[in-house]
This record gives structure tokens, sequence and C-alpha cells, in this order.
């Protein structure tokens, strides 16, 4: 470790026990669904505009909502599947996000700490790294369309 690391590892002493490689999965799932969010918001405010002043305080699923709507009144058919896609997408993605935030921590059969998510009908999901990095990548995969569609569909 450099002396600069030395002296952030003793500012930050956590005790809260987990794998920095599952931590850093779940920043980077939390981060990827930030950026496709906020490219969503981007593009509902491109199709109706005054959006943006509207968003604050809005769930992701209020988002979702809103999203699929905007999607709705696109009059040219390719470009609206494209986005009709996306929305559908982003509303499943949302689900997906809420399972993982909305975890709660265990300790795992092998001892390791990790989240579990209990649905709404009795099931449960354990949130694996593996898990938590395929949400990641299918969040990134989602906002590099919804980037594309806002500054090349929608320029």
């Amino acid at each position: 470790m450099s002396e600069q690391e030395d002296l952030k590892a003793e500012r930050y002493q956590f005790r809260i026990p987990v794998e920095r490689s599952y931590l850093s999965a779940l920043g980077r799932a939390t981060y990827n669904f930030a950026y496709l969010e906020w490219g969503v918001v981007w593009i509902v405010e491109k199709l109706r505009p005054g959006y943006l002043s509207k968003v604050r305080g809005q769930t992701a699923g209020q988002i979702a909502r809103e999203f699929k709507n905007a999607a709705e009144d696109i009059p040219d058919s390719k470009l609206n599947s494209r986005i009709a896609a996306l929305a559908s997408s982003f509303d499943a993605l949302v689900s997906r996000r809420n399972q993982l935030v909305h975890g709660n921590p265990i300790t795992a059969t092998g001892g390791e700490q990790r989240l579990l998510y209990y649905g709404k009908r009795g099931t449960t999901f354990e949130w694996s790294e593996a898990d938590i990095l395929q949400a990641a990548l299918d969040f990134e995969a989602a906002a590099i369309e919804a980037n594309d569609i806002f500054h090349n569909s929608l320029a």
C-alpha cells in the first residue's frame, strides 16, 4: 500500500465485515443504474420539455412510467419501437435495482456477508458478487442505449 492509501485506511476504519470486491460490485451497480436513470430522464426531457423541473423526488418506478408514456407519443414507428423497448427494459431494471438496494444483509452459509432480497410473494434471492456484476453490466448496456438514442436519434 502507498502512504496515501495507508492514511485513508487509518482514517476510514469500517468494522462491518464484507469483502472489498463485493462492495466494489455494489458501487459499480449503483453508479451504472444512476447513469442509466439520468439517461432516461434526459430522453423524457427531450420528448416532453420541462420534465427536468418535475423529476426531482420521483422514484425510479415513477420515472419508468413517465418514460413509457412519453415513448407512446412518438410518431416515428422505428424510433417509437426502439424507445419503447428501452422503456420496457428500464422498467425491468428498476425492479432488479430495487431488489438489490432493498436487500437485507445476511451472513451466507460460507460466512461471507451478502444481501438477501425477500420478495413480496415469499421468494428470496441472495445476491452473489457475480449477480451484482451482471446487474451492473445490464444497467450499463441500457445506459449506453439511452445515450445513443438521446445523442443520435433525438438530436
